[in-house]
């Protein structure tokens, strides 16, 4: 800490303020000044300072400040070993370092907040976004009462409260208890969803069934049974032996199983059938269906038929129809055609 100043052994010191008496001072009383620029402090002391003459230098003291319109009271004049003096207008005003200011600037800087300070902030704002800038070691202390909720139920609803990890964990487990075990038809809890093959098998009664796998089992397949030939009518070739509409209930389904079945077996060759899309004018098949010499049906097909991927797919209204591309040489009689078709 510095030394105090006393008025009796001041030696002014002029600080980078440097102005101009704009109005002459005429008498050695209470006065009221005019200097430019304004200094900024309410109350201080200044020096008017004559180049010309040591003799008229004058310190003084003023206690307000309007816009540059300073109060000096006779008192306060001839400050710090000189005198009351009368000035022209234009001489060069001065601030003075003198005790009661050092007193000030030491003031100040105690109140300055320091690194290590713990002075409480009020009404400031702090970017954690900021370049450089981050808050650290924020503890649940550390916010606004009802910021962070202890509520278990989770009652109040809101989107501006932080529920603990204690709360959320409690919460879970509170609405899930009675779900740990099993379902069944009469008490709630867990559930395994059941395969293709357990759908299709249709006797498990503790796994549930997800749209997909129902859509892919037998009971989303739609069966076609188309009779081509009578019973005992001879089969022969041609296109448009029989045709299909395609209803709204099945759009969007595939092809995904074809099979022909005759009454009486033919002989010498075999005979091919073909599922044609009238609709969109293509083959679905890229391999007939093929009924084996001797054989009644294409089960038992030496070369099995092949449904073509590409041109699978029905749609509302469209028309298929069945074409005999060959038949044995000994013609099989009755012929019926029986198509499945299933959600991709």
């Amino acid at each position: 800490m510095p030394r105090p100043i006393t008025f009796t052994e001041l030696t002014p010191i002029e600080d980078s303020y440097d102005g101009t008496l704009s109005l002459a001072i005429t008498g050695t009383g209470a006065i009221t000044p005019t200097v430019s620029p304004a200094p900024i402090a309410s109350t201080g002391f200044l020096k008017l300072k004559d180049p010309d003459d040591a003799t008229k230098n004058e310190i003084m003291k003023w206690t307000a400040n309007a816009a540059g319109v300073l109060t000096i009271t006779a008192g306060n004049r001839g400050l710090g070993g000189t005198t009351a003096q009368t000035h022209v207008a234009d001489k060069q005003v001065l601030l003075v370092y003198t005790e009661e200011l050092h007193s000030e600037i030491d003031v100040a800087l105690a109140a300055k907040i320091e690194a290590d300070s713990s002075d409480t902030l009020t009404n400031k704002t702090i970017d954690a976004n900021g370049t450089g800038n981050n808050i650290s070691n924020l503890e649940t202390d550390d916010f606004a009462a009802n910021v962070v909720d202890t509520d278990d139920t989770l009652a109040a609803n809101s989107d501006t409260r932080i529920p603990t990890q204690q709360a959320v964990k409690d919460f879970v487990n509170n609405t899930i208890t009675g779900f740990t075990g099993s379902a069944d038809e009469t008490s709630a809890g867990t559930v395994e969803l059941a395969t293709g093959t357990e759908v299709d098998a249709g006797t498990d009664a503790t796994r549930a069934i997800s749209p997909d796998r129902l859509a892919g089992s037998y009971a989303g397949t739609k069966t076609v049974q188309v009779e081509v030939f009578g019973p005992n009518n001879s089969v022969f070739t041609g296109d448009g032996k029989k045709y299909f509409h395609i209803p709204a209930n099945m759009t969007g389904m595939d092809l995904v199983s074809v099979h022909a079945q005759v009454v009486t077996a033919g002989t010498t060759g075999t005979t091919d059938i073909q599922i044609h899309n009238v609709t969109d004018t293509a083959d679905m098949l890229s391999t007939v269906i093929t009924i084996d010499s001797t054989e009644t049906g294409s089960d038992t097909a030496a070369t099995p038929a092949v449904i073509d991927t590409a041109n699978d797919d029905v749609a509302t209204n469209d028309l298929l129809r069945i074409d005999v591309d060959a038949v044995s040489t000994t013609a099989p009689k009755g012929l019926i055609i029986t198509l499945e078709f299933r959600l991709p």
